[in-house]
C-alpha cells in the first residue's frame, strides 16, 4: 500500500512542479479539437440566423445581453476608480496600507491585460476574422481555425 501511495504522491508532485507543462498540454489538446472538427463553426452557427442575414446575430439585441453589453464598461470603471481610491487613501491612512498591493494588482491587471495587450496588440495584429466577418455568416473573409494566421 505504501508503494502505491508513494507513487501517487510522486505523480502529484510531478504535476505540481510542472504546471506549465500541464497547461500547455491542455491548450494544445483544446486547440486540436477546433482544428480537426467544425465545433467552432457549429457553435457560432447556433447563434446566427441565416434566414435574416441582414441581422443574423439578433441574439445580441435581446435586453438580457444588451444589459451586460452596457453594464460592463460601468463595472470596469467602478473597479478602476475603487482601486485608484484605495491606492491614494493608502498614502494617508496606515490602516489600509496592506490593501494597496491588492489594488495595484487589480489596476495593473485591467490596464495591461484587456487595455494594452488585447486592444492594441491582439485585435489589430492577430489576423483571425471575427465570426460576423467570415463567409459562412455573410462576411467576405475566409474562416481560419484558432492559432492559424493568414
Amino acid at each position: 500500500m505504501a508503494n502505491i501511495t508513494t507513487k501517487l504522491a510522486s505523480g502529484l508532485r510531478y504535476l505540481r512542479d510542472n504546471r506549465w507543462l500541464a497547461a500547455i498540454s491542455l491548450l494544445t489538446y483544446v486547440t486540436a479539437i477546433f482544428w480537426f472538427t467544425d465545433l467552432d463553426l457549429d457553435t457560432a452557427n447556433r447563434f446566427y440566423d441565416a434566414h435574416h442575414p441582414e441581422n443574423g446575430w439578433h441574439h445580441g439585441e435581446q435586453p438580457f445581453w444588451r444589459f451586460f453589453y452596457h453594464a460592463a464598461p460601468i463595472i470596469i470603471l467602478l473597479v478602476l476608480i475603487g482601486s485608484l481610491s484605495i491606492i491614494i487613501m493608502a498614502l494617508v491612512w496606515q490602516r489600509i496600507r496592506r490593501l494597496r498591493i491588492y489594488a495595484i494588482f487589480i489596476l495593473l491587471t485591467f490596464v495591461l491585460g484587456p487595455g494594452l495587450l488585447v486592444n492594441t496588440v491582439f485585435k489589430d495584429h492577430w489576423g483571425r476574422p471575427r465570426p460576423d466577418a467570415i463567409q459562412q455568416f455573410g462576411g467576405h473573409e475566409p474562416y481560419f481555425p484558432p492559432l492559424r494566421y493568414y
